[in-house]
């Protein structure tokens, strides 16, 4: 198992963004401002989903936890 693996599995999705901005409850997903450092969202754009996925329909940035992490940090895909 990958680091990766390892991240997904005891990386709860929820828990980690609700860190970086309020959550609300939206039918099956939770909704919020999206927190990705280079999005200035005034409007809730951002929805982390049951499976373990997020996607902001503002800014077009979507993954799963560990690029999350990385996006709030801005560390750069392939570092």
């Amino acid at each position: 198992m990958s680091a990766f693996e390892v991240l997904r599995e005891h990386i709860d999705l929820y828990e980690l963004s609700g860190r970086y901005t309020e959550l609300r409850p939206s039918g099956k997903a939770y909704t919020g401002r999206c927190p990705h450092p280079d999005h200035e969202d005034r409007n809730p754009s951002f929805c982390a989903y049951p499976d373990g996925r997020f996607r902001c329909y503002g800014c077009g940035w979507h993954g799963d936890v560990t690029d999350f992490w990385a996006g709030v940090n801005a560390i750069e895909p392939g570092i």
